[in-house]
């Protein structure tokens, strides 16, 4: 509590705000051969990697495919390690729905996911290995027409339930599920928790809610969906309705001398269009998130990223030696110091353990004492507001400290502090914030609700800021079996 309280008066200001500032280096170690295949067996490509609640590694490779003809064979294998790196089993061996491996993701329930993008589908795996639902549907091999999807000019309409070369997948805190669709189709679909239809949205450009190549896609605690734009180089982030909120773009040389793994080294124009181009994204779990892109297979490196946009740090760079990455395709992150990396011209996956504390190279920092700010785990706080629409929105908002040895943010004007206590089954209806203040869960556990259905966590640390005074408001609701205390601070003014 006492963390809590220090971070809080740190923190207050009357308005967070953004702003993107030196980037440095991060260090950390790297475990190059942390899977432990069976004797005489290798990886392929290795475009997906995933992490369940039990620390167990899911690795979608491109490997089995030695038997096919040269050109065009199927290449995909689901292969899941424990948490040690030991090999466990081969998951799906010989399936249907195998062609060409692309990602793989693991959901709350520990169901495991697998995008293959020969195939044109998306696979739900139980625990146990058993199949539980298909998205999308491969051709058929008996059509004479069979062949791979080719880009054409304009592009071929989309079609509900059917998939052109789909990319990734995720699911907000209802349950509903978001595929990027991908290479050939330029979208993303939504099915509900049932596995049903709902909608789809986007198409091919370069406007806000367009894509080229949405190649990756993440959605964070207050239902932020996160599109990794590659072609287009920015990462969108929508409402799960799709109403397009924002964009941001990652633009940080590369050291200089570096060298491409594949290919020619780009410069000029070639070297703008590949930087930052977002080819995996990760969120991690808990209260105060922070995401990881992984950037194409030149530059080759992994960001530490607010949710924000704002780059919190640089994470190895382009090269075939450990701690060297050729195209993070995929990246896992059950925190926010463990990052999984899968590699596709390395045919690995690199287990990283970042030290944030540790002494880092600060590019363009004008004092030490913004390096010694840029060591530090971002300041998070959520907001709630009135729409135009009269209904709450929820955003995260990364606070602006300013930089030494100590960082403060603005001081703001209150009109006091207040600590209150409520029974674990506390519960109220729609009703807008009686007025403009942070609330910071000191203990115990609650919820809010917004009328899209999303529900936002408080749990102990939390610093909300509530400031929608008008409209149908929120619910709030306790969770858990124990007392929620939280400490009121009310904004001076309207």
């Amino acid at each position: 509590m006492k963390n809590v309280l220090f971070a809080l008066l740190v923190l207050v200001s009357s308005s967070p705000s953004f702003a993107q500032q030196s980037v440095p280096d991060i260090p950390f170690d790297s475990v190059g051969d942390f899977l432990k295949l069976p004797a005489g067996m290798n990886l392929g490509e290795v475009p997906g990697v995933a992490v369940n609640s039990k620390g167990h590694v899911f690795v979608f490779t491109r490997s089995n495919s030695a038997g096919g003809p040269a050109y065009a064979p199927a290449a995909a294998q689901l292969l899941e390690f424990g948490p040690k790196g030991e090999f466990i089993r081969e998951i799906g061996k010989g399936l249907y729905g195998w062609s060409f491996a692309h990602s793989v993701r693991i959901d709350k329930d520990d169901n495991i996911w697998a995008i293959d993008k020969g195939s044109d589908m998306i696979v739900k795996f139980n625990q146990a290995g058993q199949v539980m639902m298909v998205f999308g549907r491969r051709k058929e091999s008996a059509d004479d027409e069979s062949k791979p999807w080719e880009p054409v000019e304009p592009p071929l309409p989309a079609i509900d339930g059917l998939f052109r070369q789909p990319t990734d997948v995720a699911w907000d805190s209802n349950g509903n599920t978001y595929i990027t669709d991908g290479y050939i189709n330029s979208r993303v679909a939504k099915y509900d928790k049932n596995g049903d239809w709902v909608k789809s949205w986007g198409d091919k450009g370069t406007g806000p809610g367009q894509f080229r190549t949405p190649h990756a896609i993440a959605i964070d605690r207050t239902n932020n969906v996160y599109v990794g734009d590659r072609t287009n180089r920015r990462i969108q982030v929508f409402d799960t309705d799709g109403k397009f909120l924002r964009m941001f773009t990652i633009d940080v040389p590369p050291v200089p001398g570096t060298k491409a793994v594949n290919g020619n080294t780009p410069t000029g124009e070639r070297l703008a269009a590949v930087i930052g181009a977002p080819n995996s994204i990760c969120i991690t779990p808990g209260a105060n998130q922070v995401m990881f892109v992984g950037e194409s297979t030149f530059p080759g490196r992994v960001f530490k990223v607010s949710l924000d946009g704002k780059v919190l740090g640089v994470i190895g760079r382009s090269g075939r030696q450990v701690k060297q990455f050729s195209g993070a395709h995929g990246l896992a992150c059950p925190s926010e110091n463990e990052v999984y990396v899968a590699e596709t011209s390395n045919w690995r996956v690199q287990k990283l353990t970042l030290r944030p504390q540790g002494t880092q190279t600060a590019r363009s920092v004008g004092t030490a004492g913004a390096a010694v700010a840029e060591k530090r785990t971002p300041v998070i706080v959520t907001r709630i507001f009135t729409g135009p629409d009269g209904q709450t929105h929820a955003e995260q908002v990364n606070v602006k400290l300013m930089p030494g040895e100590t960082e403060l943010s603005e001081m703001a004007k209150v009109t006091g502090m207040q600590i209150r206590r409520q029974a674990p089954n506390y519960f109220q209806d729609w009703h807008p914030a009686s007025r403009r203040q942070y609330v910071v869960t000191l203990s115990g556990r609650g919820e809010i609700e917004l009328t899209s259905g999303v529900k936002i966590p408080l749990d102990e640390g939390h610093i909300l800021l509530a400031e929608d005074v008008t409209g149908k408001g929120h619910i709030s609701r306790g969770v858990g079996t124990e007392d929620r205390v939280s400490l009121l601070i009310p904004l001076a003014g309207k």
